[in-house]
């Protein structure tokens, strides 16, 4: 008689991620994350009483991974690691990257809980003082918009060179050029730099 397995919550929870970010599997089923498991679905019912509960939790885990990855220090400047740590998950996990963003608004709410974290993140950005709270938010959504197509290539595999230097290099063109934009739009309007 094989032994009896034990799978804690946070197992399912992995194996699910890891048939999540397989490219042949189209769709989480209790059956492929029990087979990554090797065991029965039982585990995975006895924890989460759907699949749609399942890949909630799947989604959150891969919205925090998400926020680890915005959070890591590449360079000296917060809003350039978090456009960089972004394209870099999205490199290394195209698969989740999809499944949080690219599947409709499902997700809205991780979504939104993300931006909040980067708007934080960005608040701590001492090179950004000279912005106020909307003015920074302005930006960022700018900088979020074009960090998201450009991850969203580097899932489609359409972009050739995805080396930490090369999308740290499209990211300084055009993050530089919009706080340039934004610095030139707060002096027409007539408002202060803060």
């Amino acid at each position: 008689m094989p032994p009896i397995k034990y799978f804690t919550r946070t197992h399912i929870v992995d194996a699910a991620f890891n048939v999540i970010n397989s490219p042949d599997v189209q769709d989480l089923t209790a059956r492929r994350v029990a087979e990554y498991l090797n065991s029965s679905t039982q585990p995975v019912y006895s924890y989460f009483n759907s699949m749609h509960e399942l890949k909630r939790a799947v989604m959150e885990k891969i919205k925090d991974m998400l926020i680890d990855y915005a959070k890591k220090n590449h360079t000296e400047y917060t809003f350039l690691n978090i456009g960089l740590g972004v394209l870099l998950f999205a490199k290394k996990y195209p698969y989740s990257y999809r499944a949080l963003f690219l599947e409709g608004n499902i997700y809205k709410d991780l979504i939104l809980d993300f931006i909040t974290t980067l708007e934080i993140l960005m608040a701590k950005d001492n090179t950004m003082t000279f912005l106020n709270v909307e003015q920074q938010k302005s930006l960022l959504d700018k900088m979020v918009i074009y960090t998201h197509g450009l991850a969203s290539l580097i899932c489609a595999e359409m972009i050739e060179d995805t080396t930490q230097e090369a999308l740290l290099g499209k990211l300084m063109e055009v993050g530089g050029s919009l706080i340039d934009h934004t610095i030139q739009n707060i002096k027409k309007s007539g408002k202060n730099l803060k």
